[in-house]
């Protein structure tokens, strides 16, 4: 499976014109650990938050386009390898990022509001009005400086595309635009009330459910099931926007999250691939990501336990594609494969370290604390009777997939929305750093008293005989 995963995986580039989500697809979402960038001298903290790939402005069918788009080459300036895209921003910053190019050609991951592209050897360099940068004449493998600030952009200036809603979607999307007030609220004012909507009443999920088509997968996602993956919250973030008033657009690339002390980089893996929406204000394009901030904890809890094995293949092949195309940072010997046979070494011996880690964790996870049963956190009481009821949760399983198999049963489907909320919560006390209010803590414990007082009165705990 890991080999199949690894040869589909092979190619991702991106397609500037169009893009096919996963909206209305059922099963797991196939996560890889694949490293496919890497993002050099920048400290810890500093990193750009998105690489974007590509913006569409029509979504249709699970589809979204980029309708109009068209590319113009770009002229290279003073140096060769230096392209510049739009003036200038201030305060600029910049970031070197490492990536292989299959057959020299492909669409590059930029920061938003890149201006200029340096130390790019390239014979031809192609933007199109939707914001995508590909190349093509390329080495294998370049590193690339994309110097970006400010608030100019290579993005064509919004239209009417930018403000269309599919007529399937409106009368929904209209019911939610009026309970927000988007109406009477400024730009800044809409954008604030959407993020808080996504933040306040949704869920990240990486399983994908029974759900029939694009748009009717949307309406299931904005009123029934709340909770999905990142495609679903950008395109719903993208249509309200919309809703409101706003251009907006799709936007695809990878989030940079992953920071390696080892080779002082940020690694960026397939599964970091993430889906946000961009929206016009003030005169520019304005990134708005609305997926919870959980959603990159609960992937990494899904990396392959060979993942740091195959980390050391990947930067022994990064450092052998680095010699092969000349490509290496300044005062660095041109051959340094031999820091690869220790780094392997010493990833093999975390693969053991975190493999008996992950064992004792396994006792903890999900399981409520020791002590009298009254004084556990009232979650964890729910928790238990449903396991009291039979509804055991199997081994390694989340308590999200456990609810979503046993939601048909009576005492799960005559509260799912309580129990949805509560998982909510607990899932953003456990993993959101911004989640962990005391507000939040103090709704969990009380949505939760109110349930086992309404659904689990001490009579209606069936013994052992009577499951």
């Amino acid at each position: 499976d890991a080999v199949v995963a690894w040869l589909f995986d092979y190619d991702l580039q991106a397609d500037p014109f169009k893009t096919h989500t996963r909206i209305g697809a059922i099963g797991k979402l196939k996560l890889s650990d694949r490293i496919i960038l890497r993002v050099q001298e920048v400290r810890q903290g500093e990193q750009p938050r998105w690489l974007r790939e590509a913006a569409y402005n029509t979504f249709g069918g699970g589809t979204w386009f980029a309708r109009g788009a068209r590319f113009d080459p770009v002229a290279p300036g003073a140096d060769p390898r230096t392209w510049v895209l739009a003036k200038p921003g201030q305060p600029e910053r910049s970031v070197a990022i490492a990536a292989h190019l299959k057959d020299g050609k492909g669409v590059l991951a930029l920061p938003g509001n890149t201006t200029r592209i340096s130390s790019l050897p390239a014979l031809t360099v192609e933007r199109s009005n939707a914001g995508a940068v590909r190349v093509e004449d390329a080495p294998g493998f370049v590193t690339y400086r994309a110097h970006y600030g400010g608030l100019e952009s290579s993005d064509a200036q919004p239209d009417a595309a930018d403000l269309q809603i599919p007529g399937t979607l409106a009368p929904i999307l209209e019911r939610i635009a009026r309970e927000l007030g988007l109406g009477q609220k400024s730009p800044r004012q809409a954008v604030a009330a959407i993020e808080e909507f996504f933040r306040r009443d949704f869920g990240y999920s990486l399983f994908l459910g029974d759900r029939r088509s694009g748009v009717k997968s949307m309406e299931d996602f904005l009123t029934r099931s709340r909770a999905g993956h990142c495609e679903y919250f950008a395109t719903a973030t993208a249509l309200l926007l919309r809703k409101a008033g706003i251009p907006a657009r799709y936007a695809i690339g990878y989030a940079v999250q992953e920071y390696s002390p080892l080779s002082r980089q940020y690694l960026v893996r397939a599964r970091h691939a993430h889906s946000w929406a961009i929206a016009y204000l003030d005169g520019a394009w304005r990134e708005v990501d609305t997926t919870p901030g959980v959603w990159a904890v609960l992937e990494e809890r899904e990396a392959s336990f060979w993942q740091p094995l195959l980390d050391a293949g990947s930067f022994a092949y990064y450092l052998f594609s680095r010699w092969r195309w000349s490509e290496r940072e300044e005062g660095q010997p041109a051959n340094v494969a031999w820091l690869a046979a220790p780094l392997a070494a010493f990833l093999l011996w975390r693969i053991f370290r975190r493999h008996k880690l992950r064992g004792s964790e396994k006792k903890f996870i999900g399981a409520p604390p020791a002590g009298d049963e009254r004084e556990k956190p009232a979650f964890y009481r729910v928790v238990r009777y449903l396991e009291q009821l039979g509804h055991v949760r199997g081994r390694g399983e989340t308590l999200r997939r456990w609810l979503e198999r046993i939601r048909g049963e009576p005492a799960v489907a005559a509260a799912s929305r309580e129990l949805g909320e509560m998982l909510g919560l607990h899932y953003r006390l456990r993993f959101d750093p911004d989640g962990a209010r005391d507000d939040a803590r103090e709704r969990l414990e009380a949505i939760a008293k109110t349930w086992l007082e309404r659904y689990a009165a001490p009579a209606t705990i069936p013994d052992r005989e009577t499951r």
